[in-house]
């Protein structure tokens, strides 16, 4: 599978700039649109098509309102509301990926219909911290190469939602939890109110940057995986419904053992 062009324009949302998109969009190439009017811009994201397809991003409340672009062209949405996608001309039976970048953070997928389109909204979980961020959307046209379309992402924490993190560290090559590991999480589980709601936790799995690169995804997801694990347990024990979000991200930036580690999340709104 190969990837298509990719084209980001600035200025996008009107004159020049849209129509250039247009042209773009019409040859096959994936096009990023910068604007900084914000409501020709909201008005651009949803407009981008090219030869037999389309694809639609922004955000939505959680009453269905369409969440404006700030100056900078970003989204600017909080934490609970919602990514919305549409598209067409997509391959049938296909998975299309909805994540953040940096950080990665997958926020689900969505089939694409015998028609080639597919529609959704996805929850931007109250885990994920506040702060600038893309929206990254990858497809599949029906010649099954890569599409992919992003959006700036300006999100900020509900007013009654509360993040606490904390860091469990591996063994070289494990992904087995220490006992201080497990200590630690016992500490930040028992830290959430009893009377809390909206509890959910994410894990994000790294691994120590060595010469080998073979195993980088597959352990960090290991580390992430088990990490979720024994936090959900431990929730599930207190909380009838726990939401959550594990992922694995290779390499850490850190050289060195701080490298082998799990960044664990829990978020909550107030009693």
């Amino acid at each position: 599978m190969s990837p298509e062009k990719i084209a980001l324009i600035t200025g996008a949302n009107k004159g020049i700039g849209l129509e250039t998109a247009r042209q773009l969009g019409r040859q096959g190439i994936t096009v990023l649109i910068g604007a900084r009017d914000a409501e020709r811009g909201a008005k651009a994201v949803t407009q981008l098509t090219g030869e037999g397809w389309t694809l639609g991003m922004g955000a939505v409340t959680t009453g269905g309102a369409k969440v404006p672009l700030n100056s900078q062209g970003q989204v600017a949405a909080t934490t609970g509301q919602f990514v919305a996608v549409t598209g067409t001309g997509f391959a049938p039976g296909t998975l299309v990926q909805v994540f953040t970048v940096a950080p990665p953070i997958s926020l689900g997928t969505l089939t694409v219909a015998a028609d080639g389109s597919f529609s959704g909204r996805l929850r931007l979980p109250q885990t994920l911290a506040p702060g600038s961020a893309i929206i990254q959307v990858n497809g599949y046209s029906p010649t099954l190469s890569i599409r992919s379309a992003s959006l700036g992402l300006l999100l900020k924490a509900a007013a009654s939602t509360v993040r606490r993190s904390v860091v469990v560290y591996f063994a070289a090559n494990s992904a087995k939890l220490s006992k201080a590991a497990r200590s630690q999480i016992s500490k930040i589980v028992a830290s959430v109110p009893s009377k809390a709601r909206n509890v959910a936790v994410q894990t994000v799995g790294y691994v120590q940057p060595t010469v080998s690169r073979s195993n980088d995804q597959s352990l960090s997801k290991a580390r992430a995986r088990n990490s979720f694990a024994a936090n959900a347990a431990k929730l599930k024990n207190r909380f009838s419904k726990v939401q959550g979000i594990s992922s694995g991200l290779g390499r850490a930036t850190i050289k060195g053992p701080l490298g082998r580690k799990a960044i664990i999340t829990i978020s909550f709104t107030r009693p």
